[in-house]
């Protein structure tokens, strides 16, 4: 549990959420170390931006949104892996393995 108390708001729980936010989110600073090699940084950098976060949240939302509405669970159900049991159950276990196994390699 460490130093932090959990702290809960809204039925949220923050720590890990915000651990999430800054994980999904790191290296965005990175792009200023390339300023000098993209013509017309300006225009570039927050157009480049503001479409990378669309895409990061677009690859979380859809995904969720498929499994919520073709899996037939409850909330309780969605504990710690269960986007893969859901994976298997819609679409078989050829889903679920390849759902690991991308999780694996992207981490």
């Amino acid at each position: 549990s460490g130093f932090l108390p959990e702290l809960t708001w809204l039925g949220v729980l923050w720590k890990p959420f915000i651990n999430n936010l800054w994980w999904n989110l790191n290296s965005f600073d990175v792009g200023a170390s390339f300023a000098g090699e993209v013509k017309d940084p300006e225009r570039v950098f927050p157009k480049a931006m503001f479409m990378s976060v669309a895409m990061i949240a677009a690859s979380y939302i859809l995904p969720l949104l498929a499994a919520i509405g073709a899996a037939d669970s409850d909330q309780q159900d969605w504990n710690a892996g269960y986007f893969t049991t859901a994976a298997t159950d819609i679409a078989g276990p050829w889903l679920g393995a390849w759902l690991i196994f991308a999780a694996a390699v992207s981490n």
